[in-house]
């Protein structure tokens, strides 16, 4: 019986509340997550730099940080937080969910919220 290899995909690290707070996929930079109370609050991977405006449970705006310029983007949610509406100063989009709430890539919605999806990395909330 020959012995399989196993490889790292990616190397995780949580904070004393059980939160993942860094993430280092295989051949990518490395991801560190910060957040307000119990909830996502910002994202840094390399020079991007993603960011939740909230006001109580209220989501109200995402915002990204990159090469020195800021996007920001207005969000419209249900009561579950689900990005309903996503509108940015040159377009407005409504995403579509697959019945658990996955989104593709492709959808072209940048928001951090709904599924995780945030300019490149795909992992699902």
């Amino acid at each position: 019986m020959t012995g399989q290899r196993e490889t790292v995909l990616c190397r995780y690290q949580y904070d004393p509340l059980d939160r993942v707070v860094s993430c280092a996929p295989l051949s990518q930079q490395s991801i560190q997550r910060f957040y307000r109370k119990n909830r996502l609050a910002t994202e840094i991977q390399g020079q991007v730099q993603h960011s939740i405006f909230e006001h109580e449970a209220h989501l109200l705006a995402q915002q990204q940080l990159q090469a020195g310029r800021v996007d920001s983007a207005l969000l419209a949610t249900d009561r579950q937080r689900s990005v309903l509406h996503f509108v940015t100063a040159s377009e407005h989009q409504q995403p579509v969910y697959c019945p658990y709430g996955h989104r593709s890539p492709e959808s072209g919605l940048t928001s951090l919220l709904g599924s995780w999806v945030s300019m490149g990395n795909d992992e699902i909330q």
